[in-house]
């Protein structure tokens, strides 16, 4: 190694100390001011906390100048999965009806679990009935 390249190494690693110095400040510095404001201005965490309170029973809604959506479809369903885990409806049109796999995605991965048996290991399964008009 040369002699620059010496002081090169030597400067970073003496100079290492110094800028993890200066995130951690920085970290401690940002949370010392979050905390100061909301010290001194406590609604302001009460008005997001209101907000997310407010959003979680909100109603999607329609506007009304969009009307009527109009869905060409065999069967389609929308719903909503709250953060505690329950579920709603929010629309629904012949969920029950059976239909063929819509997508080749679908389509491959039924195809590779019917292929290795994947979902019932020793059990005999119908492909036509599983795939239905699918080809």
């Amino acid at each position: 190694m040369t002699g620059k390249t010496k002081i090169v190494l030597i400067t970073i690693i003496l100079s290492l100390p110094f800028w993890w110095g200066i995130n951690l400040l920085e970290k401690n510095l940002n949370d010392f001011l979050f905390w100061y404001q909301i010290s001194k201005n406590p609604e302001v965490l009460t008005a997001d906390l209101s907000l997310y309170q407010k959003l979680e029973t909100m109603k999607p809604f329609l506007k009304e100048e969009a009307g009527n959506p109009e869905l060409n479809v065999q069967s389609a369903i929308s719903f909503l999965i709250k953060r505690d885990g329950q579920e709603r409806i929010l629309f629904e049109k012949d969920i029950n009806k059976e239909l063929p796999i819509a997508s080749l995605t679908k389509l491959m991965t039924t195809k590779i679990v019917l292929k290795r048996r994947l979902l019932f290991p020793g059990k005999r399964l119908n492909r036509k009935k599983i795939l239905g008009n699918c080809r």
